[in-house]
């Protein structure tokens, strides 16, 4: 399968922001030029179709010029994500290589992202895993378990509740009170 995302290719981890939430709690937030390249990536792969399992990408970047020159890797780490959140693979640990990617150059009037994704079948430690996570997702056949200490036909002991003491639990078992 071939793909193209067409803009300046951003990466992720690169010019991060750090925000507040609302209990004052800082987190790191990607960057503003990241965000809408990913609004932009999203919506060119809105109508690609999806491809399962264990995948090698290659990825040839085309850069507008050479003013903030990113990194490879963080390149591949944003185009993964970017994948992954508009559906078109699985999860972006089931990719096993990014054999022959590289920023092939400039181009300031079409920057751009050209993807090959090619689905593995055979001879990865891949195939097994994505076998059985898929596997265990489908299984109805588990039963539920049960609550841990208990037997069949004795009683649980009850667990005592967080918002009052322990006094004053002790006092209600002993009244005959019985917490789920």
């Amino acid at each position: 399968m071939e793909l193209v995302i067409m803009g300046q290719p951003r990466t992720k981890k690169n010019s991060s922001r750090i925000a507040l939430t609302p209990d004052n709690k800082r987190v790191l937030l990607p960057s503003k030029a990241y965000k809408a390249y990913e609004r932009v990536a999203l919506i060119q792969l809105a109508r690609v179709q999806a491809v399962h399992g264990p995948i090698s990408v290659m990825c040839r970047y085309f850069l507008q010029n050479r003013a903030h020159w990113p990194d490879l890797v963080g390149l591949l780490q944003a185009t993964s994500d970017i994948l992954q959140a508009a559906g078109v693979i699985d999860d972006d640990k089931y990719i096993v290589n990014y054999d022959g990617s590289m920023i092939a150059g400039l181009d300031k009037n079409n920057p751009r992202v050209e993807i090959i994704i090619h689905q593995i079948t055979e001879n990865s430690v891949l195939c097994d895993e994505y076998v059985k996570a898929k596997a265990r997702k489908c299984d109805t056949t588990k039963r539920a378990k049960s609550p841990r200490g208990a037997t069949a036909g004795a009683k649980a002991k009850p667990k005592a509740p967080t918002s009052i003491s322990y006094k004053e639990y002790r006092k209600l078992i002993k009244k005959g009170h019985h917490t789920p």
